[in-house]
């Protein structure tokens, strides 16, 4: 990820997926929130190594990398309240687990309630190679390379039909 590129191995990294897909002006503006924050994002005083953007039309990624300074419960605490103003800016739900994403036939990030896709599953409509978004993923090296991936390589395999 070209964002995190200059991050270490030891980044922390926090994913939260909209309850919707957001359209670019949206984006643009939780973009300079968050650039925002991301200077002043602190712990016990002390600036932190981080990056928060919006990737896709739909996620947004918060990073600290560790190797520097390392996240406190305070700290974490202030980035859930900037997300918290954003939901209530946008009209949007950034805690919702129920809803899932995954990559359609053209590429294209979608959004759907985790019952919804069980029965796809079920029925043929996805399969253990449909593209998912794994939002549980906590560090930058998951992040590289197993955020983004299949349903047989994620939790998402759970919901495969047994």
């Amino acid at each position: 990820m070209e964002l995190l590129k200059d991050f270490s191995d030891q980044t922390r990294i926090w994913i939260y997926q909209s309850d919707r897909l957001l359209q670019p002006t949206e984006i643009e503006e939780i973009n300079s929130i968050l650039n925002e924050f991301s200077k002043e994002w602190a712990t016990h005083g002390n600036q932190m190594a981080s990056k928060c953007f919006v990737i896709e039309p739909c996620f947004i990624i918060m990073a600290v990398d560790q190797s520097i300074i390392s996240a406190s419960g305070c700290s974490i605490d202030s980035s859930v309240r900037v997300l918290k103003n954003i939901e209530a800016k946008f009209d949007l739900n950034l805690f919702d687990r129920l809803t899932l994403s995954y990559e359609d036939t053209n590429g294209q990030v979608q959004l759907i309630k985790m019952a919804d896709f069980q029965n796809g599953l079920k029925s043929g409509v996805f399969n253990e190679n449909t593209i998912v978004f794994n939002n549980l993923i906590d560090n930058i090296v998951d992040f590289r390379q197993n955020w983004k991936t299949s349903v047989s390589k994620s939790w998402h395999q759970n919901l495969l039909p047994r």
